[in-house]
């Protein structure tokens, strides 16, 4: 791939009329792919000088560090960090419960929250190995992987055939064919998606509310999501083991 130098007003330049251009014929915004590797002062003056031209335009930043550095750049962000976070806690078990929910909680609290909902969030893309594959097939894991996608702030994305149960390491053995043989799909994994999918769409708070998020019993988490008079709450194990408890909600709160 050619090799660009952002230090060039006439790369600026270049680019703004290839983004003028695609503006005139119905383009909505741009995925801005390794983003880590701009810098940053041409970020900044590439999005502010965008948004002057079409302030609805999406600039979508494609990143593998942490989202608030580059939050003046972007109006969202593949948030591999979000990815990074939840695999070590679920599937490495490199963090404890603390750990995980006080990594999340800074993520959230420190973004504005138009942001913090459009974070674009996937278990898995074309830079990495598949879910099912990295969960060794451990179906829990899987479905309690797709409950936090679905119910944790962000705008979630789903990369093709891990619906149905894909299988596959690193690039490029990710990048297998769709199965279209239906007989060969893993329906268990579809069905939950589905279940996940209808849930989602019914329910606002999942896809704008606000976010709160604590631990309630052992490694057990509260996930509460909730806007204007919709209150939406979800008990996730993040443990490989059973967990029971008596749980009371009493006007607004748990005990």
């Amino acid at each position: 791939m050619p090799k660009i130098n952002h230090d060039n007003i006439e790369t600026l330049n270049y680019f703004v009329e290839v983004t003028k251009y695609r503006i005139s014929r119905g383009i909505d915004g741009f995925r801005i792919d390794v983003s880590l590797d701009i810098l940053c002062s041409w970020l900044k003056t590439y999005y502010l000088t965008v948004k002057d031209i079409d302030e609805e335009f999406l600039l979508l930043g494609k990143l593998n560090d942490y989202p608030l550095y580059y939050g003046e750049y972007f109006d969202s962000m593949i948030d591999y960090y979000w990815r990074k976070v939840v695999l070590e806690k679920i599937v490495d078990n490199k963090i404890t419960v603390d750990q995980f929910m006080e990594s999340l909680n800074k993520l959230y609290a420190e973004l504005p929250h138009f942001q913090s909902i459009s974070l674009y969030h996937s278990l898995g893309t074309h830079d990495t190995s598949r879910i099912k594959t990295i969960v060794e097939g451990d179906i829990c894991k899987l479905k309690l992987f797709y409950i936090l996608l679905f119910t944790l702030s962000g705008s979630l994305a789903i990369y093709y055939g891990d619906e149905i149960g894909r299988e596959g390491g690193r690039d490029p053995d990710n990048r297998r064919p769709m199965i279209w043989d239906t007989k060969m799909w893993d329906k268990t994994v579809l069905e939950h998606v589905k279940k996940m999918i209808r849930i989602y769409r019914q329910w606002k708070a999942l896809r704008y509310g606000y976010l709160s998020l604590r631990k309630i019993y052992s490694e057990l988490i509260l996930i509460k999501r909730w806007i204007d008079d919709e209150e939406i709450i979800i008990l996730a194990n993040t443990s490989d083991r059973s967990i029971c408890c008596n749980i009371v909600y009493n006007y607004g709160k748990i005990h």
